[in-house]
This record gives C-alpha cells, sequence and structure tokens, in this order.
C-alpha cells in the first residue's frame, strides 16, 4: 500500500511537471496571435516571457521559505493552481499591461512548483535521487516540446486563448492531483530564520548557480531559437519544426548518460559535459544540415544530463529535509536570475546573426565553469537525506 502510495504520488508530481513545463513554451508559437490581440509589435512580445522569467526567478526564495512553513506539497499544490488561474484569465483582458500581470502570476506559480516537487520527489525516493531528478528534468523537456509543436497547431487552426484554456484547465487538474498527498503532510513547527539565513549565504550553492548559469541560458535559449536558425539556414518548414521539437524530446537519452556517471565527481563531470556543450555550440554555424541534427540529439541528450546531475549535488548536500526545497529554490532563482541577463546578450549578438550568437553562446557556457569547480566542498556522490513535507 505504501510503494502504491508513493508511486501515485510520483505519478502525480511528474505529470504536474510535464504541464508546468509547457506553461514556459507554449506562448513561443502565439506570438503572431498576441501581436494582433493586443495590437503590439514583435519586440514588445519580448515581455511575455521577460514578466515569467521574472516571477519564476524572484520568487523562488520565498516559495522555499513559504514550503519549509506550510509544507513542500502545499505548496507546490499552490503553484500549480496559481499557474492554471493565471491562464485562464489572461484570456479576459484586453490590456497588454494585465496580460503581463497575468504572466509575472504565471512565473510566481511555477517557482512554487518547481523545487518544491523535486523536494517531494526527493524524500518519496531517496535511495534514488539522481534517477528521480533525471526523470524529473526528462518530464519537463517533454511538457516543453508539447508546448512548442502540440500547442502550435491548435493556435494555428483554432486561437491563442484556446491554447491558454487547455494548459490551465490541464494545471488545475494536476494541481488537484496533488492533494491526497497533502492530506498525509505533517504538520510544522516555528521556522529558524537562522537556518534560513544559512542556505540564503551558503557559498557552495551560490558558486555551483553562477558557475552553471551560462548553461542554464542555454536550456532555455536553445530550443527558443533553433527553429529560427534552421529556417535561416535553408531548412524547410516541416524540418524545422522537427528540430526544435526533437532537442527537447531527445532528452530521455540523457538517462544512461547520468547511470554511467553517477559513481564519479559529479561537478566535475557536469563541467565536462558543459564544456562539450559549448564547443557544439560555437561549431553549429558550421556544420552543415545533416551536422546540425546531430548535434541536435547530442545537446538535447547534455541538457538533461547536466541539469539532473547539478541539481542532485544540491539534493545531497542538504542535510535538513525540511530546508531543501528553500536551498533548490535559491539555485533555481540565481540561474533563472542570471541566464535572463545572458538572454539579453544573446539577443544583441543575434542582431548580428545566428553565428555570432550562437558563438557567444557557446563561450558563456564555458566562461563561469571555473567558480563551480571553485566550489568548496566538492565530493563524489553522496548519499541523499530524507525530506520532510
Amino acid at each position: 500500500m505504501i510503494n502504491r502510495g508513493r508511486s501515485l504520488g510520483a505519478f502525480s508530481l511528474i505529470a504536474s511537471r510535464v504541464v508546468y513545463a509547457a506553461n514556459w513554451y507554449n506562448l513561443s508559437p502565439a506570438i503572431p496571435g498576441i501581436e494582433k490581440t493586443f495590437n503590439v509589435g514583435l519586440p514588445e512580445t519580448v515581455y511575455i516571457f521577460t514578466f515569467f522569467l521574472i516571477g519564476a526567478g524572484i520568487f523562488q526564495v520565498p516559495a522555499g521559505v513559504i514550503s519549509s512553513k506550510i509544507g513542500a506539497k502545499v505548496t507546490a499544490l499552490v503553484g500549480m493552481v496559481i499557474m492554471g488561474i493565471s491562464d485562464l484569465a489572461s484570456i479576459y483582458t484586453s490590456s497588454y499591461a494585465v496580460f503581463l500581470g497575468f504572466r509575472l502570476m504565471n512565473g510566481v506559480g511555477a517557482a512554487m512548483f518547481f523545487s518544491t516537487a523535486m523536494a517531494v520527489l526527493s524524500d518519496l525516493y531517496e535511495e534514488r535521487v539522481t534517477d528521480i531528478v533525471v526523470i524529473y528534468n526528462v518530464a519537463f523537456n517533454i511538457g516543453a516540446g508539447l508546448g512548442v509543436t502540440a500547442f502550435a497547431f491548435i493556435i494555428r487552426f483554432f486561437s491563442w486563448q484556446l491554447d491558454q484554456v487547455i494548459v490551465g484547465i490541464l494545471s488545475l487538474a494536476v494541481g488537484i492531483s496533488i492533494w491526497p498527498m497533502v492530506r498525509r503532510a505533517e504538520e510544522k513547527s516555528s521556522l529558524s530564520f537562522i537556518e534560513i539565513k544559512r542556505r540564503i549565504v551558503d557559498a557552495r550553492t551560490w558558486l555551483l548557480a553562477v558557475g552553471f548559469s551560462g548553461f542554464w541560458a542555454s536550456t532555455y535559449l536553445a530550443p527558443e531559437y533553433l527553429k529560427e536558425f534552421s529556417l535561416a539556414v535553408g531548412f524547410g518548414g516541416t524540418e524545422s519544426s522537427v528540430l526544435g521539437g526533437l532537442i527537447l524530446f531527445v532528452g530521455i537519452l540523457g538517462i544512461p548518460l547520468v547511470g554511467a556517471f553517477r559513481s564519479r565527481d559529479t561537478i566535475r563531470s557536469s563541467v565536462y559535459m558543459t564544456i562539450m556543450l559549448g564547443l557544439l555550440f560555437i561549431g553549429l554555424p558550421f556544420v552543415g544540415f545533416y551536422g546540425i541534427w546531430v548535434e541536435t540529439f547530442i545537446l538535447g541528450t547534455l541538457f538533461v544530463s547536466v541539469s539532473a546531475m547539478e541539481y542532485s549535488v544540491v539534493i545531497s548536500r542538504e542535510h535538513s529535509g525540511r530546508y531543501k526545497a528553500l536551498s533548490l529554490g535559491l539555485f533555481n532563482s540565481i540561474q533563472i536570475l542570471i541566464g535572463s541577463i545572458i538572454s539579453y546578450a544573446f539577443s544583441g549578438a543575434l542582431n548580428h546573426g545566428f553565428t555570432y550568437a550562437w558563438i557567444l553562446m557557446g563561450i558563456i557556457s564555458m566562461v563561469m565553469l571555473p567558480l563551480a569547480l571553485m566550489n568548496p566542498g566538492r565530493a563524489k556522490r553522496q548519499p541523499p537525506q530524507s525530506v520532510s513535507s
């Protein structure tokens, strides 16, 4: 019975992760429709993603603190409900400013779900933390891939508003599915602000997050721009669409790769993989038709592998399950906020062409990696600790 309950809980969180990811990418193919609805130009549409990232980035740490008080399961449920409500509400406004406010709200919901759901899963499968983090990240890639591809067809044949209605209903549905886990959640005692402060100023988390922030930016930018790049170099429309989704869907290939490196120095292995990723970006404009397909497979695999390994390091270092969501939230917040700045640098380089943009992306992916290697306490994979939620 315990195993059945654990499996159902994990399924709810993984399904929620898929829908969560769709919220990141489902509006990418909706840009032309949003321009027309709100009478804005293409430059103004960048705020759709900027406001979401601001909410998702800034609210990660407050969400971790809230989780420490009311429990990770409750916080994850609230996060998905907020995402669903903001999706549905966004179609009823004629003001672009209000629409952006709902995107900010959507990002806040995303912040409340991400680290808390990962913390709960690491508790459910404390003996297989790295494996469950890989599955959690693969679920994101599947949801993001659906956001880029499946929702593109909905928008093309119906409207972007229907796209928002569908993802909003799904967000509410998977959020509600977490409720049986919440009923079994334990009560929380008063918070220790000394413990909260100790985690927020932990140099290990900051160095690791900043060191891999270029990697995070690449995982966000590549799926967004790969389709446009392939069109620019002569791919057909169908080929470009497949390529744009492929970099996300092939993430499942990262599962055996992580397994091969789990007994090694996790941070050093992640650094080596990120260096490889950076070199692939630098070479992307020069490899030709078949080379782009090959690099897309490799990049998608590396995205999931490195992401799973870096998060498993953060989880293994946190000795108190109660504050695990806070540590994960801080780590993710740093990466999102710095990654957002890198996104602007990438956009500036893009004004001079994709060649400059991809080369810059490759360099940025690698240039801050020494900070991760400076990380105090760098060691091989440690046994995970339990999460109380």
